[in-house]
């Protein structure tokens, strides 16, 4: 009998107004502003307990996850004055009890093509990724011999390509970009039973578009999405579709993912310099006893460099 836990690498967080550079490298100084912005998800789950030869085995720890990432982004003048960016983010993920990555990347960003009501940018990003399976403390959860079970730790490097444009006036923008892949597995084995553990980094191929539409003076609605599909041995697809309706500063939304379908409402606030978005999913896959899925994001920008 096999058990395979596996995580990804790309979690996804609600907001992608204060997440952009994390989908896609193009976005770094896109908004011609220092700025600094933060994303965390957490999702809590009721472990689902499987009876194996007189143990208990907890089916699938990894998802009890907390992801949080930190991106600091300015415009960067080259010499020939074009409005190039960078980017620097760091992301942790806590993948259930044993399963953590810490991913450090730097993201750079260059205008290529120059339209008549916007521009097109390049973006490239570097990133190194460390992983680790505490494996310790899945010995004290699990009936199997602790001897089989070692801590587990690797990194990876990767790198991600983008595209994107946007208008002038800020109203409309969308975006391709593409992650490369590695991976790395190992199994155990105790008596009869073959545990394997599974951590992909695979190649992630993320397009994504928001339009905000001025109703009046002081109604707005902005509509995004983002889609992810992952490659290789694992094939995964995600669709995340947002619409928030704002009273001058104020927004009330809704957000819905098709991947194990999600649905939930959005608050929201946004100012000239400051932005902030509150959504709380919940998960329809009850058999896991998931209770929600809490995803905070927050951005400000600071005055424009000289």
């Amino acid at each position: 009998m096999a058990f395979k836990l596996s995580a990804t690498q790309l979690p996804l967080f609600s907001s992608f107004n204060t997440a952009m550079q994390y989908y896609n490298p193009a976005y770094s100084g896109m908004e011609n502003k220092f700025s600094l912005a933060y994303n965390q998800s957490l999702k809590r789950l009721e472990f689902h307990k499987v009876n194996l030869h007189g143990g208990t085995l907890y089916a699938d720890p990894f998802d009890n996850a907390h992801y949080f990432n930190v991106i600091v982004s300015t415009p960067l003048r080259l010499k020939d004055k074009s409005n190039s960016g960078i980017g620097l983010m760091y992301t942790r993920n806590n993948d259930g009890l044993y399963q953590s990555s810490d991913n450090f990347a730097i993201n750079f960003s260059h205008p290529i093509t120059q339209l008549k009501n916007g521009d097109i940018r390049l973006g490239l990003s570097g990133s190194y990724t460390q992983f680790e399976f505490e494996m310790s403390k899945f010995n004290q959860m699990n009936p199997f011999q602790p001897d089989n079970f070692k801590d587990f730790k690797n990194n990876t490097f990767n790198y991600t390509i983008g595209l994107m444009f946007k208008n002038d006036s800020n109203t409309f923008n969308c975006g391709v970009s593409l992650m490369n892949a590695r991976a790395v597995e190992f199994s155990a084995y105790t008596n009869d039973q073959k545990v394997e553990m599974l951590y992909q980094v695979i190649p992630h191929f993320t397009c994504n578009a928001s339009l905000v539409s001025e109703l009046s003076e002081k109604w707005s609605i902005q509509n995004s999405f983002i889609a992810t599909v992952q490659a290789m041995n694992v094939r995964k697809k995600d669709l995340m579709l947002q619409s928030i309706v704002y009273y001058r500063s104020l927004g009330l939304g809704v957000q819905f993912y098709s991947s194990v379908p999600k649905i939930g409402p959005t608050l929201a606030y946004k100012k000239t310099r400051f932005e902030m978005s509150y959504t709380y999913l919940y998960d329809f896959y009850l058999k896991w006893g998931v209770v929600g899925i809490h995803q905070l994001g927050l951005k400000y920008c600071f005055n424009s460099p000289k």
